[in-house]
């Protein structure tokens, strides 16, 4: 434990003496170092515990203003749960019950260094769980309020944690999930991708996150395409503990790149001309051509790509449905005109041009899409 997450220790007794012995006794006895605070009142150490947090509370019981036990009761009523030790001098089999039914980490008599000892072993003890159980409720935190389905599989295989939006993706309850198997929301087929995905991981080769797509079977309704993000939790030596992951639903973004492909080949087969351009680039560059469009003009693809439209205007081109065409830009409107166009091969013919803006949520134009049409003379 760094000294940045040094801990406090709150030790209340009204003898100083006890206080001051127990404190050095602590600090040779612990194995990191202990910030220790001492106050020889309750109605102090109350006040002390209304501006700063402690890791660990021990406590006399035999008190001026009230005992041990009604200290810890008061501390409760506080929302104080911090590791409670009854340390005291008067103690009984009695007081022994009372307090570990009441819920105190410990009890222990004061006495000699073997008695100091186990107050400091417990002390300890009680720190290194308390501690631990503060990460976790934060990584709780952060997982519970993270928008994507998490989960936990402990080192047997079973759910040990999962979020409310994994519960949300599958359709069963958290507590349904939690110690059940991968099986539950998974095909067999699938619980064997993750399994060797995981046994690549532990590898002495593999990565340390393993990116795979997964369909999760959920309660009720179709299987649900997933982005599974799988990582083994960390452990000492050769004691693996388990895996976590996220899960991203890709199912969506899979329908909408089967449906950009299905117009971008409709594009690609149009029997006029279709152009895509970016404004959020210099002077306006072609980013899209269609095969029609670059059978009008007689350019290859990589010719037109990156050039402004303009360069195909033919020099007969009339100025009134150019000034149309600019200002329509210009005010991110679409318009409709003819132009003059002149191919590769020194050609001119004109063309019905449509430009329309494409626009992003905020309103501002992303790309213009033009339909360019070969007019035949009458």
């Amino acid at each position: 434990m760094s000294a940045i997450d040094e801990p406090r220790l709150l030790h209340v007794d009204d003898d100083p003496a006890v206080l001051d012995l127990t404190a050095a006794f602590l600090d040779r006895e612990l194995d990191w170092p202990v910030t220790t605070v001492t106050e020889t009142s309750v109605d102090a150490a109350l006040e002390r515990l209304s501006v700063g947090a402690f890791d660990c509370i021990v406590s006399d019981y035999d008190m001026p203003e009230m005992d041990g036990l009604a200290f810890f009761d008061a501390l409760r009523d506080r929302d104080v749960d911090a590791p409670f030790i009854l340390y005291t001098g008067k103690g009984s089999e009695e007081i022994a019950s009372q307090a570990l039914n009441a819920g105190v980490t410990g009890y222990f008599q004061k006495g000699g260094p073997e008695q100091q000892r186990r107050l400091a072993n417990r002390v300890g003890q009680a720190i290194e769980e308390s501690r631990t159980q503060t990460v976790a409720d934060r990584y709780s935190t952060v997982m519970e309020a993270l928008g994507y389905p998490i989960y936990v599989v402990d080192e047997t295989g079973h759910f040990e944690f999962v979020n409310e939006p994994f519960a949300e993706l599958t359709g069963y309850d958290v507590s349904t999930i939690v110690g059940s198997k991968p099986g539950l929301i998974k095909t067999d087929a699938a619980v064997e991708r993750a399994s060797d995905e995981l046994g690549s991981i532990l590898s002495s080769e593999g990565p340390s996150i393993s990116r795979f797509e997964v369909d999760i079977v959920p309660k009720e309704g179709e299987p649900i395409r997933c982005r599974d993000h799988m990582a083994a939790l960390p452990y000492d030596g050769e004691c693996f503990e388990g895996s976590v992951g996220i899960l991203r639903d890709v199912s969506t973004e899979r329908r909408r790149a089967r449906e950009l492909e299905r117009r971008t080949r409709a594009m690609d087969e149009a029997p006029i001309g279709i152009t895509m351009s970016d404004p959020s680039k210099p002077d306006t560059p072609l980013t899209y051509v269609n095969d029609r469009f670059v059978e009008m003009t007689g350019y290859d693809r990589e010719t037109l790509l990156g050039r402004n439209l303009r360069f195909l205007r033919a020099s007969d081109a009339a100025d009134d449905s150019v000034a149309e065409l600019r200002a329509a830009v210009d005010a991110g409107e679409s318009v409709t005109t003819t132009l003059r166009t002149q191919r590769r091969d020194g050609e001119a013919f004109r063309t019905r041009v449509s430009r329309t803006p494409l626009r992003d949520e905020d309103g501002d134009v992303t790309r213009w899409v033009g339909f360019h049409e070969r007019q035949t003379r009458r």
